[in-house]
């Protein structure tokens, strides 16, 4: 079975007002950031989903985080910033 982002999606995100690519992104960082473990993704990742480039990957991350869904750091490793997120 392949997995798209459609099978990420719950109703309980779209409550939260969440539409287009804002819910595609937090439904791919609350399913991949969930569990036991402390997981991140970056924003590479996110876009990747999204089929976008990663500066507007980043930005759908960015609202999230100030609405409150996210928790965001950037990260500066030797090869250039790296933007992570976990889901709240």
């Amino acid at each position: 079975m392949r997995f798209n982002a459609d099978m990420l999606k719950r109703s309980w995100m779209e409550a939260k007002g969440l539409e287009g690519d804002e819910l595609t992104a937090y439904a791919v960082v609350f399913s991949a950031t969930r569990g036991p473990k402390l997981k991140t993704v970056t924003s590479q990742y996110v876009s990747d989903w999204l089929g976008c480039d990663e500066l507007k990957a980043r930005r759908t991350l960015n609202r999230l985080t100030e609405k409150g869904l996210l928790n965001g750091l950037r990260v500066v490793e030797y090869s250039g910033r790296k933007f992570i997120y976990a889901a709240v």
